[in-house]
């Protein structure tokens, strides 16, 4: 088991799953909003083609969770329209 923190919060997930499979097992299945619409997006193809499962991982914007393995203390941000990024400047 690794610890990641979603949002926030802190879950613990099994090690060496991928980070869309780790947020479809806590129940998360929204994982960003379009930039224009605000619809919500999940998992559609699971292999890294469509993009619909992106989010922030770390400060990054725009990881696709479905080609993302968990690993410990990785912070993720799930997106709504466009992604707010920290800088450090």
């Amino acid at each position: 088991m690794v610890s990641i923190f979603i949002d926030g919060q802190k879950f613990d997930v099994p090690a060496g799953i991928t980070l869309a499979g780790a947020l479809y097992m806590l129940g998360k299945r929204i994982m960003r909003h379009t930039p224009r619409d605000q619809n919500p997006r999940s998992i559609f193809c699971g292999m890294g083609v469509c993009y619909d499962c992106v989010v922030v991982v770390d400060g990054q914007a725009n990881i696709r969770a479905c080609q993302t393995e968990v690993r410990p203390d990785m912070r993720v941000v799930t997106q709504r329209g466009e992604p707010k990024l920290e800088h450090s400047f």
